[in-house]
């Protein structure tokens, strides 16, 4: 809030509402990686589905080798 700038963005794809399932994906703007906000945002959204929207599964994929996004996915 405080730059104004864009942080990134969490995206929801391949959702089934049928079976409450979803892909979960982020971007990160790399002057703010590293930052926390990629967990929060994600561990966010998370809640929401299964608590609000009762979804039961999120998927979250990554990169073999990137070791950034793996990091974020363990740490929610």
């Amino acid at each position: 809030f405080l730059t104004q700038r864009l942080v990134g963005i969490i995206q929801l794809g391949k959702t089934n509402w049928h079976v409450r399932s979803t892909e979960l994906s982020y971007i990160i703007a790399p002057w703010a990686r590293g930052e926390g906000y990629a967990s929060e945002a994600a561990l966010v959204t998370a809640q929401w589905l299964f608590t609000d929207q009762k979804f039961e599964r999120i998927e979250l994929r990554t990169a073999a080798d990137n070791t950034a996004s793996q990091q974020v996915a363990q740490k929610i």
